[in-house]
């Protein structure tokens, strides 16, 4: 929401659209096991998916507060919102856009165990997995004029009680007569390049990881202790990302023109915002048959936005099994340590000092970390019979922060309007991109919990509590001060006499946070035969949790959740499982989050995600006999409700 009128919020604008996607898979997967003796196992396991996804999104951006848009007199407040008005001169954005991603993925697995003495042991893992990513995200805009010309809106607008936005346009979206491709609002355009029509963003890339485990591990017959195990686990990491971005235009230079009839689809109904509809059309076939042009976008942060990440980590570990009792209480378990080696690195694009203009010269930018962290864990269980039973674990853990967090590659940035600006915050000069220094985030972990078992194991109730206290948080959108002093000569000398200052604010992620993840959880699970016999094999699971998380980032004294996490889950399900048929009907609820979704350029962004309800079911039949014996047919339907 915008500011407005006598101190009230008012919505700013607004970018819904009509979405469809269609999914394609193909997965392949295969296992080989070798056992030619009790003391030597060996297993083999390939897999392969192919994913193609498309998705169409139809709708119209509506300027209306953060544009020239006038809102008119008699309109309603409340509460410090104004909730119903009406806009005058919106200009909207019709987009017909098309989104289409190609992934493969490719991974090897190779296990060896081999018992070469008297309760002497070792075990080898070798592992590779590739993944390739290809998107393409195509949008094409559309409306009365360009740059601010042809016909606007009168729009009326009302707040609804779940907080969404309805409208009451005057304008006819599915008239052909004033509608055309075009850029109304003029976007792209500048002293180089007219307006874009479109624009075409088409990433790639490329994640591999290979990965090799080795340990020794000696069983003990007697004593507290019952086995002991050492090793070592050593991966590398290498994801390469390449940015491909193009404006979309009309050819000929032309300003506005005619939608194509071959590339027309009929109306898509918008009357989820109380809009009746717009003209739809198939963008993708304009860009295939010439009546678009594709411009590369040289714009300095689109070479900035490629780059290559590579992780080197080495660990060296030792695991001691626990199996005792103390006191007349079974304890079981295990205590160890890692010490786990990183060395990153990661090369990109800077900006060059002393160019001519902002985007001319880059510079490849090689930065890196070295660090080492000591990782101690204990877990165990104490057993005190009837059922009853008590669980432990403490640890102190790292989170690697993403890999597209670590990229060496700046973008330099230049605000005209701040030119005279003396303040460092909103100064002429500025800087984003990724920290090639970054470390991951630590936890001291605490995790404690009381179970009761009933029906053998089948059914139990479950009454846990976490605690986690969060050291160097990544901050993702933290900012410190930069003399720019190298760049002044990117200036021309009348910007140079009236340049305000030269420092300017770098922003990008660092370790600047800290906090706290603390709640509990109820699980229960009740075979339903325990309250009648003829209900054999139906059973009831059930749980929910509450967890309170809040993070402090950098110099900001106002927390945030971490996000992904809800304060409330809850989880339950229905299920039958008999003679090998087998039937479970699933819910899951969890409250607002604190969501990661992709904005701007396939940028991604925090947002406040609502609470959502899902309802999955699944159905299965496993042969029990005959030639079909171990074949197992599997049915699952998501999000049936929605």
């Amino acid at each position: 929401f915008a500011d407005g009128p006598d101190g009230n919020k008012i919505i700013g604008g607004s970018k819904s659209f009509a979405q469809s996607n269609d999914l394609d898979r193909l997965g392949l997967i295969g296992t080989l096991e070798y056992r030619p003796s009790d003391s030597f196992h060996t297993t083999l396991d390939l897999s392969y998916s192919d994913f193609q996804e498309s998705q169409s999104l139809r709708g119209i951006e509506l300027p209306l507060q953060w544009s020239s848009a006038q809102l008119q007199p008699g309109f309603t407040a409340d509460n410090g919102l104004i909730t119903q008005g009406v806009f005058n001169n919106v200009k909207g954005v019709m987009r017909n856009d098309f989104n289409e991603r190609n992934a493969k993925l490719f991974t090897f697995g190779w296990n060896m165990r081999f018992d070469f003495a008297d309760q002497w042991g070792a075990e080898t893992d070798l592992s590779y997995s590739r993944a390739k990513r290809d998107d393409f995200l195509l949008e094409s805009y559309a409306g009365t004029g360009p740059n601010g010309q042809g016909a606007t809106d009168s729009l009326g607008f009302s707040v609804q009680p779940n907080d969404t936005v309805r409208f009451s346009p005057t304008l006819d979206y599915t008239n052909l007569n004033i509608i055309s491709l075009t850029s109304p609002q003029g976007w792209g355009a500048n002293s180089t390049q007219s307006a874009q029509e479109g624009f075409l963003n088409r990433p790639k890339t490329e994640d591999q990881l290979a990965h090799l485990r080795f340990s020794v591990d000696r069983a003990f017959s007697s004593g507290a202790f019952s086995k002991a195990t050492f090793g070592i686990d050593v991966s590398r990491r290498d994801k390469d990302k390449v940015a491909n971005e193009f404006f979309i235009q009309l050819p000929g230079d032309a300003d506005s023109v005619a939608i194509p009839s071959e590339a027309l689809l009929g109306t898509v109904s918008l009357s989820f915002l109380g809009i009746p509809g717009q003209i739809a059309y198939n963008p993708l076939f304009l860009l295939d048959n010439g009546f678009y042009d594709q411009v590369r976008n040289i714009n300095a942060d689109v070479k900035t936005k490629s780059w290559k990440v590579r992780e080197d980590i080495g660990v060296a570990y030792v695991k001691v099994d626990v199996n005792t009792d103390i006191g007349g209480v079974a304890l079981s378990g295990n205590f160890g340590l890692q010490a786990v080696v990183t060395n990153q690195d990661s090369g990109g694009f800077g900006i060059r000092s002393g160019g001519t203009t902002a985007g001319d010269g880059f510079v490849a930018v090689n930065e890196g970390a070295n660090y080492t962290r000591l990782l101690p864990s204990v877990n165990l269980a104490f057993d005190f019979g009837n059922d009853q039973m008590v669980r432990f674990g403490a640890s102190r853990t790292a989170a690697r922060a993403r890999m597209d967090k670590l990229s060496a590659s700046q973008s330099f940035n230049t605000n005209d309007a701040n030119l005279l600006n003396t303040d460092p915050n909103h100064s002429f000069f500025s800087a984003n991109g990724g920290n090639p220094k970054l470390k991951p985030t630590m936890a001291t972990t605490f995790d404690l919990s009381f179970e009761k078992y009933f029906s053998g194991t089948q059914g139990y109730v479950a009454l846990a509590g976490f605690y986690k206290d969060l050291e160097d948080f990544v901050n993702e959108n933290d900012s410190v001060v930069f003399d720019f002093v190298d760049f002044v000569d990117l200036l021309s000398p009348a910007q140079q006499q009236d340049l305000g200052t030269t420092l300017g604010l770098v922003s990008g992620p660092t370790n600047r946070g800290d906090g706290s993840i603390k709640g509990a959880e109820l699980t229960v699970s009740v075979p339903l035969d325990l309250i009648a016999a003829p209900l054999e094999g139906f059973g009831i699971i059930t749980s929910g949790s509450y967890t309170d998380s809040s993070v402090k980032l950098g110099d900001n004294p106002d927390p945030i959740t971490v996000p992904g996490l809800s304060k409330w889950v809850a989880n339950s399900t229905i299920y039958f499982e008999k003679n090998g048929f087998q039937t479970r009907l699933s819910h899951r609820y969890r409250s607002t989050f604190l969501g990661e979704v992709f904005g701007f350029g396939a940028g991604r962004t925090l947002r406040s995600v609502k609470p959502e309800n899902l309802l999955d079911a699944q159905i299965s039949y496993a042969f029990q006999s005959g030639s079909l014996e171990g074949l197992t047919l599997l049915g699952q339907v998501s999000n049936i409700t929605n």
